[in-house]
């Protein structure tokens, strides 16, 4: 009876720390992109959402053509009916990074694990800036 006592106690003592030290972090990443015509005048509206946290970014005219141009050259993108959704997680300090683009009904994911994903954040950090 003792034993198994002991094996029980040391089986619940192992399931509780590895359920303790395990960590999940997720950070979600979403961004809108519009361009519209108001009063004549091109808008580009650039809508962040980083784990809830929204950011709005406006341009008009010149500017917002420039900065279009910008996205279209740093991201290479097909603005037309062009999805992406980054997902970031930690699970016991690796980094996974998850890339889900839906061009015209099409999807494809990539996925990074770590030093790769650490890599493929920062560029694309580098764009953003």
């Amino acid at each position: 009876m003792k034993s198994i006592t002991t094996i029980l106690t040391c089986l619940l003592i192992t399931i509780v720390s590895g359920v303790s030290f395990s960590q999940v972090e997720k950070k979600t990443i979403k961004k809108e992109v519009r361009m519209e015509v108001v009063n004549g005048k091109k808008v580009l509206t650039i809508e962040s959402a980083i784990d809830g946290k929204v950011t709005t970014e406006t341009f008009t005219g010149a500017e917002a053509e420039a900065k279009m141009g910008e996205l279209q050259k740093n991201e290479k993108m097909n603005l037309k009916g062009e999805k992406k959704e980054v997902k970031v997680e930690k699970v016991d300090g690796k980094t996974t990074l998850t890339i889900t683009t839906t061009i015209k009904g099409k999807e494809s994911v990539e996925v990074y694990t770590g030093a790769e994903a650490e890599k493929r954040i920062k560029e694309m950090e580098g764009k953003e800036n």
